[in-house]
């Protein structure tokens, strides 16, 4: 088990935001779209984050598809055999 966390604040710089929404999936930018403002950091803040643990792990070129379980919970429809959990509260 590998724990990261992150401070998302440099995230509430409306330039920083833009540029880093780059990195993201085009389906988790049409999402972060749909979400209040606060919201939009801390679930970007997320899949960044997710995106640097999965890099640290070698997954190096592994696209974010998303699959999505019965209780909404998210997997990588690519890699079944990684399990993550991510939580964004404030």
């Amino acid at each position: 088990i590998r724990l990261y966390i992150t401070d998302v604040r440099p995230l509430q710089d409306a330039c920083l935001f833009h540029q880093a929404s780059l990195l993201a999936s085009s389906v988790r930018r049409e999402k972060l779209a749909h979400l209040p403002k606060k919201q939009q950091i801390l679930f970007l803040g997320a899949e960044l984050l997710l995106q640097r643990a999965l890099y640290d792990l070698g997954y190096t070129d592994i696209q974010l598809n998303y699959t999505y379980g019965r209780y909404g919970k998210p997997s990588l429809r690519d890699y079944p055999d990684v399990h993550f959990s991510i939580s964004h509260s404030g």
